[in-house]
């Protein structure tokens, strides 16, 4: 056993696969696989297993990834034809869509690159063109760009020349650090770019990793095309730790964990230290422990036990701001955290009423009318519908 995975196992809750227990027998069959392993199809399965296992695949994000798996497995037919062909059929939709996106991809970066607007490529589409397998089996629905708060209209004024319209979104200073840009091309693919100036939207970690912090450290991405940046390897491993946490509350879906996986795998010896460097420095330090001790006990990642043992370290620190992120199981909760991170009481009423009374703009944009009369109904069906979700547990 090799030394990660043995001092991972402090952190483990995988289960062996078990017939008697469907949803840890998928999810040990789905991280078996990804991890390279060949495990058979298990006996005595219950009958709607393959397609629970075909849409726990989807749902993670991996299926494409574990087409890639299978056929470059010794033995695929271990496997049954009736989860093989459908993986092989998703893998050919997601490498169709992945060269109309490429294009497309290409044509927006050259576009903002003769403006002169820097932006650098974050999350899932710079991994896919460089440490996944190929572009394809990255499955994403947007495309993150890191860019600088004053450069927020020049983007839109390019985007909007390339076609590209803004969705109706909730405004506001404190509320949102980033809008997003659609457009439907002639094939009707639908193409996302989401623009941050920020990294989160949750208070804790909104300074986290900014334009003008991460720049100098920015890698090409080369087939992409000579425009195109992204963050650095470190960089990248912080935001993917962070980002599963600020925006997806600890969500253990297998393509975010895969992210980790093969950041950390790809660091140096001085880049392992420089990422604990920093996660202390930002104050992300039991966050990021949590998503890559996450990602060593599905993915057997190899990485050196004294690494480990700093890692098993900071995930007990309780001192950091960031931490309540782990706990949070409600709206209410996250308010209250975005509220204590805010530095003046200022901050904090204008943060509640940007959330309680939006523009006008956007109320009448979310309940599609133009009858500005009906505003006072509006706002007071915003915030009965959001007093229920904002008490909701997850």
């Amino acid at each position: 056993m090799s030394e990660s995975r043995s001092t991972a196992a402090n952190f483990a809750d995988d289960v062996a696969p078990s017939v008697a227990d469907p949803d840890s027998m998928l999810t040990a069959l789905l991280t078996a696989l990804l991890r390279g392993e060949q495990p058979p199809w298990p006996a005595g399965a219950p009958a709607d297993s393959e397609n629970q296992f075909l849409m726990r695949a989807e749902k993670d994000g991996v299926a494409g990834l574990l087409f890639e798996r299978l056929h470059n497995t010794p033995d695929p037919a271990v496997w049954p034809v009736t989860l093989r062909e459908p993986l092989a059929a998703r893998a050919r939709e997601l490498a169709v869509a992945e060269m109309v996106e490429e294009a497309e991809l290409k044509r927006v970066l050259k576009a903002l690159a003769e403006q002169d607007i820097p932006i650098l490529l974050m999350k899932g589409t710079p991994l896919a063109y460089s440490i996944y397998p190929t572009p394809s089996t990255r499955q994403r629905v947007d495309t993150d760009v890191l860019i600088r708060r004053e450069d927020a209209d020049r983007v839109r004024a390019v985007m909007q020349d390339l076609g590209y319209r803004q969705p109706t979104a909730v405004d506001g200073d404190l509320v949102s650090h980033q809008f997003a840009l659609t457009r439907a091309d002639k094939f009707g693919a639908q193409h996302t770019w989401d623009f941050h100036w920020k990294i989160s939207n949750a208070k804790s970690v909104a300074d986290f990793l900014r334009y003008d912090d991460v720049a100098d450290r920015a890698q090409p991405v080369p087939a992409l095309g000579p425009h195109a940046r992204a963050l650095g390897t470190v960089d990248a491993l912080l935001l993917a730790c962070v980002h599963r946490v600020a925006h997806h509350h600890d969500d253990d879906r297998l393509i975010w964990l895969y992210d980790i996986h093969l950041l950390a795998g790809a660091l140096s010896e001085q880049s392992r230290r420089t990422f604990l460097q920093r996660a202390a420095a930002q104050g992300v330090s039991r966050i990021c422990a949590q998503g890559v001790l996450h990602a060593v006990n599905r993915f057997a990642t190899r990485l050196p036990g004294a690494f480990l043992r700093e890692l098993q370290a900071s995930a007990d620190k309780k001192n950091e701001a960031s931490a309540a992120l782990l706990t949070r199981n409600s709206r209410l909760e996250d308010w209250l955290a975005d509220l204590r991170a805010l530095p003046t009481w200022s901050q904090r009423l204008r943060l509640l009423r940007q959330h309680a009374f939006p523009s006008a703009h956007y109320m009448l944009g979310r309940y599609q009318t133009e009858r500005r009369a009906l505003l006072p109904w509006l706002y007071l069906r915003r915030g009965l519908n959001g007093l229920g979700k904002l008490l909701r547990r997850r």
